[in-house]
């Protein structure tokens, strides 16, 4: 058996004198700015602490069709797919990392056969075998290696938060084109039971005209004001078709697929009363952009202090057992 290590003995001195001398540059903090302690208009809505996590908002609306719509756009959408690809790549990035601070191991095996044979003797063979175990470590001196591994860790952190930027972007736009088909709904039945209040308007007031008790005057006027409520029919109900389609795509279906599940007379959602805004640093914390960017921040200060490390000598150990 044979144990080998070999440290280089100038650079370990060198190492050692330059580890009492050389300082590194504090990362500078960026400057904090004050947020107001209240909303100037709460619209209604109580001044408490959120309720839970806000990832999935739309719940608050206890609507089972929103809830679906948008549980089938996150998943057939090909953005968050995406976004999601990136955060496992971030995260395989930051496992790499991890693994620099570890010393690495080799394992290595194998065998030699001969076959000797002398004039006067008899003929011989045999067969030798070896294994050996490598290691080698390089220690993070100046915390080079460490600053790389925050600075992964925080872009894993950002990739996260991108994804979940690109799924609330993807939520609200759905939440938006199915408020809006509600909304248009609940137009074109209200116009419904305008154009047939219009009609018995125009009932009477031909019955009053054929009776000698009016002139012909307001019962052209109540068939004119009957017209143009019929007219906005049409109009509502292509909103409606193009909404519907809208929603269709955003996801991932054929156009129409979803008409089944829309037609079922459904109101315009309204959140629970129970909802509460929180301040608005609440609000800006929930904010998924936010802290994707204070995310960019540390990783920036992080390989700031990392390219500042790369600048001094590094040391490696190395070791064979075998």
């Amino acid at each position: 058996m044979q144990i080998a290590m070999h440290v280089p003995g100038p650079a370990a001195a060198f190492v050692a004198v330059m580890m009492s001398s050389c300082s590194f540059t504090p990362t500078p903090r960026p400057d904090l700015t004050s947020l107001p302690v209240s909303w100037k208009n709460n619209a209604g809505f109580p001044i408490a602490p959120p309720d839970g996590d806000l990832s999935r908002w739309w719940r608050q609306f206890h609507d089972p069709v929103l809830t679906q719509l948008i549980a089938d756009g996150l998943a057939n959408s090909p953005d968050t797919a995406s976004a999601a690809a990136k955060v496992r790549e971030a995260r395989a990035r930051r496992d790499e990392n991890a693994a620099s601070l570890s010393p690495s191991l080799g394992y290595s095996a194998g065998s030699n056969s001969q076959v000797s044979k002398t004039e006067g003797s008899a003929r011989s063979s045999g067969t030798s075998y070896s294994a050996g175990l490598d290691t080698s470590w390089e220690v993070d001196l100046f915390g080079r290696n460490r600053s790389t591994l925050e600075a992964a860790t925080a872009d894993l952190g950002a990739a996260e938060e991108s994804r979940n930027s690109v799924r609330a972007a993807l939520a609200a736009e759905i939440a938006a084109a199915y408020t809006g088909l509600r909304a248009d709904e609940e137009r074109l039945a209200v116009l419904k039971r305008t154009i047939s209040s219009r009609e018995e308007t125009a009932k009477i007031a031909g019955w009053r005209r054929d009776a000698g008790e009016a002139d012909s005057l307001e019962a052209d006027q109540a068939s004119s004001s009957l017209e143009s409520a019929r007219a906005g029919v049409p109009a509502l109900q292509q909103s409606i078709g193009q909404a519907r389609n809208r929603l269709a795509r955003l996801c991932g279906r054929a156009p129409g697929e979803l008409d089944g599940m829309l037609s079922n007379g459904g109101s315009i959602p309204n959140p629970a009363s129970k909802l509460a805004v929180g301040i608005p640093a609440d609000t800006i914390r929930q904010r998924p952009d936010v802290r994707l960017a204070g995310y960019q921040l540390l990783a920036a200060g992080a390989r700031t202090r990392a390219a500042e490390a790369d600048r001094y000598p590094s040391l490696s150990l190395s070791g064979t057992l075998g």
